[in-house]
């Protein structure tokens, strides 16, 4: 009897252990799945996997009468351009918010456009904390891009039109990239990613230049094209068009840097420390790049920031995944850049800085 027993209690104990062990595959699957779709929410364009095709299925919704559409606003050339290209604009952070603050106090004569290539509710208009900051300054204008009618009229209206934009990898990536030069391409002006601060006015430069990075790479995260240059633009759109499918979801497009290769008669013009080519101006990594990816943690350090006087904004790195994980020191350079430039954010959430 007691050899039944036993066996019974070692056979339940077998079924336990198999029962349990399915559980925690399944509890495993369900935090690996929780995990993937929790980045994909809130890093967006940053966040990509092998197999995973964006969802813009949000950018083709017409039910959207809470935000005027960009073209009703007829921008000029003297405007700067924001765009969010979620689905979701409450993943919306304070750091992005104060990359448009900044900008509009140190243009408080331009407008400052943000862009939202899906709808916005006026539920969402009214309760998002962060929007509410930033409709209190008079210049920033909130505007809706429909990118199937925002494409027409442009280089970019066939392969929009055409659906292959859904085919991609990364559409969201691409669609904020398509965006930045249709806009350009049709009033000219001044594009910028959510991920600079602003520290002086712009409006002493010329209306055509792009910046590097570091020594040796052409950026496009800011540049400024004027629309009697919108060739540039043109060109920038094909080039992203005849190569959409080979489209870098992690770092995004480069495609000013053969623009460049192509405007300049000097060779190597890329090699060079600042040069103008056929109008276009290139200037140095010390005047919108002065803080190198590899020196992100200078941010966080306490003490003045190097390059101040002469940079126009600071790269925060954020959107590479670089600088994701900097620390929020009370008196840091980064702290104290966001106070100053981005006063009502960095007041209204305090915490984040």
């Amino acid at each position: 009897m007691s050899k039944v027993i036993l066996r019974s209690i070692v056979v339940n104990r077998k079924v336990h252990i198999r029962i349990k062990r399915r559980w925690n595959y399944v509890t495993l699957s369900l935090f690996a799945l929780s995990f993937i779709v929790y980045f994909k929410y809130t890093l967006g364009t940053t966040f990509s996997l092998t197999k995973w095709k964006d969802d813009i299925s949000c950018y083709y919704d017409t039910n959207d009468n809470n935000l005027s559409s960009i073209t009703a606003f007829n921008p000029t050339g003297r405007s700067i351009f924001f765009n969010d290209p979620s689905c979701n604009v409450r993943v919306f952070h304070p750091k992005d918010a104060c990359s448009i603050e900044s900008a509009a106090r140190a243009h408080r004569d331009w407008p400052i456009y943000v862009l939202f290539n899906s709808p916005v509710s006026n539920e969402e208009l009214k309760r998002n904390d962060v929007l509410k900051v930033l409709m209190k300054l008079p210049n920033i204008h909130f505007a809706r891009v429909n990118i199937e009618e925002f494409s027409m009229g442009t280089p970019a209206e066939g392969f929009v039109s055409s659906g292959a934009l859904n085919d991609t990898d990364c559409a969201i990536a691409l669609t904020e990239v398509l965006v930045k030069y249709i806009t350009l391409y049709k009033w000219g002006g001044i594009f910028m990613e959510k991920d600079f601060i602003v520290t002086k006015s712009l409006s002493s430069l010329p209306r055509n230049w792009v910046p590097k990075s570091d020594d040796q790479s052409i950026a496009s995260g800011i540049l400024a094209i004027s629309k009697e240059r919108r060739s540039i633009a043109e060109a920038a759109l094909r080039l992203l068009i005849k190569h959409h499918k080979n489209f870098d979801c992690t770092n995004g497009e480069n495609v000013m840097a053969k623009i460049v290769e192509q405007e300049c008669s000097t060779p190597n013009p890329i090699s060079n420390a600042a040069i103008s080519c056929n109008g276009f101006e290139i200037y140095g990594p010390q005047f919108f790049y002065p803080i190198e990816s590899q020196r992100v943690m200078d941010f966080s350090q306490l003490g003045e920031l190097p390059g101040y006087e002469t940079a126009y904004t600071y790269y925060l790195w954020t959107k590479m995944g670089i600088g994701t994980g900097r620390k929020k020191r009370i008196g840091s350079r980064y702290s104290k850049l966001t106070r100053k430039h981005c006063p009502a954010i960095y007041y209204a959430f305090a915490y984040k800085f």
